[in-house]
């Protein structure tokens, strides 16, 4: 299934939540995520939904499949995250996942929707 539209936004709460969003998914399936920054090196990365168990523990709602047979067993989840944190960077007017401050507000794209950016790799149809 392909990726039909990402939608990204910068969160003003502070902290390591930099971003949220949605991917869509064939058009038929929409995932929210979180978008996190590490405090050590400052990369970015993207937090999938999870749920509090009674014992207090977060269990994940969205497995990646690794393919033991691949190189890269986590090639699925790469090709899904990697154009998430592009279109989160380009949001910020960024060049790096380390770097999540726009240059100025020249260099940030105008919002399109909902006061994020929509990306759609692929043309329906």
């Amino acid at each position: 299934m392909e990726i039909t539209d990402i939608y990204v936004a910068a969160s003003k709460s502070g902290g390591s939540s930099v971003g949220y969003g949605t991917v869509t998914f064939g058009d038929i399936l929409k995932v929210r995520f979180n978008i996190m920054k590490t405090k050590d090196n400052g990369r970015l990365f993207i937090n999938w939904p999870s749920q509090k168990g009674a014992d207090g523990t977060y269990y994940p709602q969205v497995s990646f499949v690794q393919d033991e047979e691949v190189e890269d067993k986590w090639a699925a989840k790469n090709a899904i995250e990697e154009p998430i944190v592009k279109e989160f960077n380009k949001l910020l007017g960024t060049n790096s996942v380390k770097d999540d401050k726009p240059k100025d507000d020249t260099q940030t794209p105008a919002p399109k929707k909902r006061a994020g950016l929509n990306f759609a790799p692929s043309k329906k149809g």
